[in-house]
């Protein structure tokens, strides 16, 4: 089992490029950090989210690292690619 990272460290992650997730109610979240908001994804929506609001959803959630940014954006996009296909099938 990975390492599962605080609210805190989770906001740190996210503003210096890296792609957090996490599970809650057996619904998948990803988790990333655009022009000063987060964009909190699912396989049933998308959401932009302030940081203050991240802060007050999301503070008992338990998050784990998915992509850093170093990692090619194309991998990103697969990750999509594949959460949108399990939708699809559901």
């Amino acid at each position: 089992m990975q390492n599962t990272i605080s609210l805190k460290d989770a906001i740190k992650l996210l503003k210096n490029g890296y792609v957090l997730t996490s599970i809650s109610n057996d619904l998948t979240y990803i988790f990333v950090f655009e022009k000063e908001t987060i964009e909190v994804r699912t396989k049933t929506y998308r959401v932009k989210v302030s940081l203050e609001d991240f802060k007050k959803l999301y503070s008992d959630f338990n998050f784990t690292l998915i992509r850093d940014e170093d990692e090619p954006q194309e991998n990103l996009l697969k990750d999509e690619e594949y959460y949108s296909s399990i939708q699809k099938k559901q």
